[in-house]
């Protein structure tokens, strides 16, 4: 399983923390944070027991693969998939899946292994 976000640095430094990409299965999700609307964020309390910001800062206190779940689902109903439910996502997802993080302001495309 690759690191989560560094503890104390900014996700996404380059863009003011708003948008992750989260790799699962070399497939990538972005997440805008800036798109989430209050509905959604109440919709991702209902799923995952959290908010979209406090996944991501449990993420980087304690990375687990049901927080990356949580954020494989909202960037998939931002993206054209908004009946997409938290439980397909986590099914999906096991400690063997290969994941990782990329700032989606850095230019190279490939995530470092």
């Amino acid at each position: 399983m690759a690191k989560a976000p560094i503890p104390g640095k900014r996700l996404g430094a380059g863009n003011d923390g708003n948008q992750i990409v989260v790799i699962v299965g070399g497939i990538k999700y972005p997440l805008a944070f800036d798109a989430i609307s209050a509905r959604l964020v109440g919709e991702c309390r209902r799923q995952c027991g959290m908010s979209p910001r406090e996944l991501v800062e449990n993420l980087k206190k304690s990375p687990d693969i049901d927080l990356v779940a949580g954020l494989v689902w909202l960037s998939r109903r931002l993206n054209g998939e908004p009946f997409v439910s938290y439980d397909e996502i986590a099914d999906e997802i096991g400690y063997g899946t290969d994941l990782d993080f990329v700032d989606p302001t850095d230019d190279d495309d490939s995530p470092e292994a």
